[in-house]
């Protein structure tokens, strides 16, 4: 999760594209399309084509153990599963698998995304079991399967519904509870940024003048949304955190210039395409409306809205958010919540949990307190979001405890 729930902090910054990392660690990555239906109570009615990558170092056979990591809220890309295999020590015996989530990236309908349904977790699940059960056809080893943030809490509800599919999982900072509004979040924000850093903030946020809903006021309170997320979960971005403190002493126009210059890309879509508007399928498969098909999810399914100062959201404003964007009240109000805490002391295969002590998500996911006798947890306590992406000896550590589960 980045700047929200599912919020994506795992999504990874490269410098090289991906052909030549593949290159580089004698590995072919191929881009493969699957076709799944809309509807998968409708197996014959409308269809779309789920996207996904595989990556199989040279010379490494079809019975190879498989590493098949689900999609978030974000495109699937080479570049990120040539992250992802990095992270865990370019192992040269193992498959690496990056499918895609319905709804993201290219694997949309062919109609428009304004109000996308289709998009819905129980039917994503059921994409990874139709891909996963026809990729073993050819791939015949060992299937490991892992997720990050949001799709750390789908693989975990994947294993307590499909528990034949796959030998062990990983699920790396999934918030494992989904309450509409999370107040816990701003918890760890006073932590890892302080008190006074978080005031300030709160300050700035105060001086907007936001007349309309989603006029030049609301998206300059974004931007500080975006900013102290940034800072609070990402570890790439401690070493400019200071820096940051130091120029939020200026008056509060500075202050937002300097940050409106900062903020990566990725933070102007978040800004800029959660904001009610007729999306296009064309427009949706340039990869810049994932935060809106998440904006989507959160009223319906997810929740997970921020409230609590320095954000400074009323609960009634997300919920007038949600019926402005799509037409409806939150179908999350009177739906029963995604409890994904209650399914891991349920699951009969291995599991390892990882979660980082630093990141916010952990107030809403495993933490060293937990009292499941089922998992295998690592605890790494100055470790931000899926702090396994973050250093690979931690990554080799991590993988060879799942191998060790399925061997």
């Amino acid at each position: 999760m980045l700047f929200t729930p599912y919020l994506i902090v795992c999504i990874a910054v490269f410098i090289l594209p991906a052909l030549s990392f593949a290159s580089e660690l004698n590995v072919s990555i191929e881009e493969r399309s699957f076709t799944q239906p809309v509807n998968p109570l409708n197996p014959n009615g409308q269809q779309f084509q789920q996207q996904f990558f595989v990556l199989t170092p040279i010379g490494v056979k079809n019975d190879a153990t498989v590493y098949f990591i689900l999609g978030n809220e974000t495109d699937s890309t080479k570049d990120k599963l040539t992250k992802i295999f990095k992270a865990y020590g370019s192992p040269t015996d193992m498959i690496f698998i990056l499918s895609e989530h319905r709804g993201y990236g290219q694997s949309l309908t062919n109609t428009p995304q304004t109000v996308p349904k289709y998009v819905r977790v129980e039917h994503a699940l059921s994409d990874y079991y139709r891909l996963i059960t026809a990729l073993q056809k050819t791939y015949t080893g060992k299937w490991i399967a892992g997720g990050y943030s949001y799709s750390g809490a789908l693989v975990i509800n994947f294993a307590h519904k499909y528990p034949e599919v796959v030998n062990a999982i990983l699920a790396s900072s999934a918030p494992i509870n989904w309450p509409f509004i999370i107040p816990q979040y701003s918890n760890k924000v006073r932590e890892n940024l302080g008190d006074e850093f978080v005031e300030r903030i709160h300050q700035h946020i105060g001086n907007i003048d936001i007349i309309t809903p989603y006029d030049e006021g609301w998206q300059n309170r974004e931007r500080y949304v975006v900013l102290t997320s940034l800072l609070t979960q990402r570890a790439e971005m401690q070493d400019i955190k200071t820096y940051i403190s130091i120029l939020s002493y200026l008056p509060t126009s500075m202050f937002s210039w300097f940050i409106e210059k900062l903020l990566p890309l990725e933070a102007d879509d978040w800004i800029k395409k959660r904001i009610p508007k007729k999306l296009l399928v064309e427009q949706a498969k340039e990869g810049r409306f994932n935060w809106y098909t998440w904006k989507y999810q959160q009223c319906t399914q997810l929740g997970t809205f921020f409230s609590d100062k320095p954000f400074n959201y009323r609960f009634e404003e997300h919920v007038a958010d949600c019926k402005a964007t799509f037409g409806t009240m939150p179908e999350y109000l009177t739906a029963k919540p995604w409890n994904i805490a209650s399914m891991i002391s349920e699951i009969v295969i291995p599991q390892v949990v990882v979660s980082g002590g630093k990141d916010p998500w952990i107030e809403l996911g495993v933490n060293p307190e937990h009292t499941y006798r089922n998992i295998d947890f690592f605890y790494v306590s100055e470790g931000f979001h899926c702090p396994d992406l973050d250093d690979v000896q931690l990554g080799r550590t991590i993988l060879a405890r799942l191998r060790s589960h399925i061997n």
